[in-house]
């Protein structure tokens, strides 16, 4: 069994000022471990570097969540604790490895229990967010207009990269 595609996630508000963002925990340490779930993770008996916990930008090269299966449909599931005005997601693959997400759905929810998928600007049909394309992008910004007010927030893979074997592998 090998890794899934690892990703790690920024969720950043505008704090209703225009231009200017700033994170709702994640990366600061706000949001906790116990806040963070997903579907599957690779077991960390193989890879001590691929936990849900780690669903985090900028971990050391390395870390990162990995779903448990390469298929679409793995999800990461962030609880903020308390309703926040959402203005963007931040994907980034994992640091030691060409593997990352290139597309995923975003639902949201005030209660964990009635969720809405992100939707497009007219409000029309829910919308597949882009995540990085290249490993050169090193993160993607996902900026949502208009913005969404969410207390949970899950990304649900689309589709992903995975570097291809080694020659000799």
């Amino acid at each position: 069994m090998e890794p899934g595609a690892p990703r790690s996630l920024w969720i950043y508000s505008s704090l209703g000022m225009r231009g200017c963002s700033s994170p709702l925990g994640l990366t600061t340490g706000d949001v906790l471990d116990w806040q963070i779930s997903a579907s599957s993770s690779y077991p960390a008996t193989w890879d001590a570097g691929c936990q849900v916990k780690y669903a985090r930008l900028h971990q050391p090269n390395g870390r990162a969540w990995c779903a448990g299966r390469r298929a679409a449909g793995e999800w990461v599931l962030v609880n903020l604790g308390v309703p926040a005005k959402v203005t963007g997601v931040l994907t980034q693959g994992k640091g030691d490895d060409e593997e990352w997400v290139t597309s995923f759905e975003l639902s949201y929810s005030l209660d964990a229990y009635h969720w809405h998928f992100a939707r497009d600007i007219y409000n029309n049909k829910k919308t597949v967010l882009n995540g990085l394309r290249s490993v050169g992008d090193g993160t993607t910004a996902t900026q949502r207009r208009p913005s969404l007010t969410a207390q949970s927030l899950l990304a649900k893979v689309k589709t992903s990269l995975d570097a291809p074997p080694s020659p000799g592998c």
